[in-house]
């Protein structure tokens, strides 16, 4: 059975060499895919070429009355942004990775940064035996609770060593998936500068403040000047949302378990231990 092919067409021939590529997959909150359309939208990045396949999934996005491929590179001299409505897991990220290295080689860019988002410490939390599912946490205000923290995993040692100077933590264990892990590993393997900023999301709404973490922290390392004001703002307007709903939820579920019989009500976790 022969492999099938990726195609990655530029329409637009821009000056690459010794420039970045950057990429973000949807994945939980949508954090990575929001980040990188805000990048686009603030450097007013244009369209530039497209990456189509016979075995991606049949369907166009439609932007601003024009239709398009799942994957699109925008991009301008120097940089190159890959938006994906899409999130591609084993043997097709693989071969989007292999894809990717391959085009970085041919352009001569010079880094991949990937845009990552893990699933929220607060959302693991094992469901005990017997109790009910616990209910999606509200998201919290910008004065409350503490801001999850950004991390940076480098695939060679000298970016490692590069990375080891700015302010931002390195990974030292864990997991990544899809896309993003096959390129931290085959730029291991190849001698290949790839670098993944990662923070935690809340799976449960678009996590436009996640977004705005992983942006900042382009910004910290140097590699973009990104105005983050407008991103602040939506990131607002998306949780003081998602809070009145959870709020009405939380509600509703309270005054369900109220009807209960007193041997059926479910104790909650906080009670014990």
């Amino acid at each position: 059975m022969s492999t099938p092919e990726i195609n990655i067409d530029l329409k637009e021939k821009i000056e690459l060499k010794d420039g970045i590529l950057v990429h973000g997959f949807p994945g939980p909150g949508l954090a990575s895919a929001i980040a990188v359309n805000y990048v686009i939208e603030q450097e007013k990045l244009p369209r530039i070429g497209t990456i189509s396949s016979e075995v991606f999934p049949a369907l166009t996005v439609i932007r601003d009355y024009q239709p398009g491929h799942p994957l699109r590179l925008y991009g301008k001299s120097g940089v190159i942004v890959l938006s994906s409505e899409m999130a591609p897991m084993d043997a097709l990220a693989r071969l989007i990775a292999d894809n990717l290295l391959k085009f970085m080689q041919e352009q001569g860019i010079r880094r991949i940064v990937s845009l990552e988002a893990l699933v929220s410490q607060q959302m693991q939390n094992p469901q005990a035996e017997g109790q009910a599912p616990p209910a999606p946490p509200v998201p919290p205000t910008i004065s409350e609770g503490e801001e999850p923290e950004v991390f940076v995993v480098a695939s060679t040692p000298e970016l490692k060593k590069e990375l080891e100077g700015t302010e931002v933590k390195l990974f030292k264990e864990g997991m990544i998936t899809g896309v993003a892990g096959l390129l931290l590993s085959e730029g291991e393997r190849l001698g290949i500068d790839v670098m993944c900023i990662l923070t935690e999301a809340n799976p449960m709404y678009p996590d436009a403040r996640a977004a705005a973490r992983l942006i900042d922290t382009l910004n910290k390392l140097k590699i973009m000047e990104i105005d983050l004001e407008t991103l602040n703002k939506q990131a607002e307007e998306i949780e003081e949302k998602v809070r009145d709903s959870m709020m009405q939820a939380q509600k509703y579920l309270d005054a369900q378990q109220k009807q209960q019989a007193p041997d059926q009500r479910v104790v909650p976790a906080h009670m014990y231990g």
